[in-house]
């Protein structure tokens, strides 16, 4: 059943497209004068409440024997969160702003939606990844990045490209 999960979000996740890898197009850390959104606690951009509750960097992505490894020097990034609709209407999963992990130099790298499913697969209730969120309800998610290099919570950001754009915190 877990399989037939892991494949039905893989490609329902890879029809959103998006590139992966490092860009430095658009997403950038939020202005110096504000502070990035806190482990743990929400940030809110248009009628919805964000927050980020898990940080980890699994040698491994997704069920064993399934996912994929980090090969030597790469890393796996994986976001936990939250996102909960406080608006008036049901938030489309298609029209939910996409994460971008930046590092402290501000290059900023996409999500890796291969990735992201095959993590997806090993929650609980990984319906979040994909339902539509009606008024007041709220779900679990999760985003996925594989690095080409070392990563550190405490110097690297996750900006959210919503309006406005939200930058959280990952220690």
């Amino acid at each position: 059943m877990k399989k037939h999960i892991t494949i039905a979000l893989a490609v329902l996740l890879s029809a959103c497209g998006g590139e992966t890898g490092s860009t430095d197009n658009g997403a950038t850390a939020a202005p110096a004068a504000e502070q990035p959104v806190a482990l743990g606690k929400a940030g809110s951009a248009s009628e919805v409440d964000y927050t980020v509750t898990a940080v980890t960097t699994p040698k491994q992505i997704g069920p064993d024997g399934v996912g994929g490894k980090a090969a030597a020097g790469e890393t796996y990034v994986v976001v936990d969160y939250t996102i909960k609709n406080t608006g008036d209407a049901a938030l489309p999963f298609m029209e939910r702003p996409a994460f971008t992990l930046v590092d402290p130099e501000g290059a900023s790298y996409a999500s890796d939606d291969m990735a992201g499913a095959m993590s997806a697969s090993t929650m609980t209730d990984p319906s979040g990844m994909i339902a539509e969120l009606n008024p007041g309800v709220s779900a679990k998610a999760r985003a996925a990045w594989k690095l080409g290099g070392p990563f550190d919570k405490a110097t690297w950001k996750l900006v959210l490209a919503s309006d406005p754009q939200l930058t959280f915190a990952l220690k």
